[in-house]
């Protein structure tokens, strides 16, 4: 594009060009270093010793939380779970807690897993009575681990079952799930909030083992026809957004007179921490050592 030329305010010599500005082409500036030619090449900023992770707690398959809490949570905004087995003072606490039967009678907590007939027991929560991923699990666990083998086991072993619903629907559960073991339930949760089990809404992302005979779409459309027929007995079904889990108690004999030793303890427990996250029963029959 043209220039117009601006005169200038005070003549120019015409024997003395006006010298002419370098041009920022010409301009230098002081060399930077040459850059490495791979990342490779950089000089290792020295590295601390890695510190030594804590030893897992073998009694609780919840791993150990990185942070200073107690709480885990998983990828999934699932729910927290603490990261312990129960305490002797904590079991003092819940065992004096009230369940009932199929027939609405109530027992203690503690008269239940402290069964002086067996030195283990093995009691597993589970989600609301409409829950049908429960369900199928306690079906596939019916099937896998039956009374039979139960009684076969050495150290002599029980296996029960407690759910958050309403005693009206415990017959037509047991008969849903085919239920081969003893069943109470804890209408209130106040039992399930005492042992630090969760509450979510949350499905995670790994579809469990015992589910591998049904798809996603099967079981949700059982829950909604089961759900459709139950009526105003939905109501009675228990707390949806509440997760289960499961507890293996044991107890010492002393030896010679086979005399019990000492209280029950929790020796091992898994918390769910979403709506499909019980233990496998696969991983269950390994706790209680069933052979085949």
């Amino acid at each position: 594009m043209a220039t117009t030329a601006v005169p200038s305010a005070f003549p120019v010599s015409e024997s003395k060009p006006q010298p002419s500005l370098p041009s920022e082409t010409h301009v230098t500036e002081k060399a930077l270093p040459t850059p490495p030619e791979s990342f490779t090449d950089a000089p290792t900023p020295p590295q601390k010793d890695a510190p030594t992770p804590p030893e897992k707690d073998c009694r609780c398959d919840v791993p150990a939380s990185s942070t200073t809490s107690k709480e885990k949570r998983n990828s999934t905004d699932s729910a927290a779970v603490l990261n312990s087995i129960p305490t002797a003072a904590e079991l003092a606490k819940v065992g004096e807690m009230t369940l009932l039967d199929a027939e609405g009678r109530e027992h203690t907590f503690k008269s239940i897993y402290d069964d002086p007939s067996v030195d283990r027991h093995l009691i597993i929560f589970v989600r609301h009575f409409f829950c049908t991923v429960c369900q199928e699990y306690l079906r596939t666990l019916s099937d896998s681990i039956t009374p039979s083998t139960i009684s076969s086991l050495q150290p002599s072993t029980k296996l029960t079952i407690i759910g958050c619903g309403s005693p009206d629907l415990v017959k037509s559960y047991i008969k849903e799930t085919h239920l081969l073991y003893p069943i109470y339930t804890d209408p209130t949760s106040a039992l399930y909030k005492s042992l630090h089990l969760g509450n979510t809404l949350a499905m995670g992302n790994k579809k469990p083992q015992y589910l591998s005979k049904k798809s996603m779409w099967q079981t949700v459309v059982a829950g909604v026809y089961q759900s459709l027929s139950a009526g105003r007995r939905i109501f009675k079904a228990g707390d949806w957004t509440q997760i289960g889990g499961e507890f293996l108690f044991t107890r010492e004999r002393s030896s010679g007179n086979g005399e019990k030793k000492g209280e029950c303890k929790v020796e091992w427990c898994h918390r769910m921490t979403n709506t499909r996250d019980h233990a496998e029963v696969e991983d269950l029959r390994k706790l209680l050592g069933v052979e085949g």
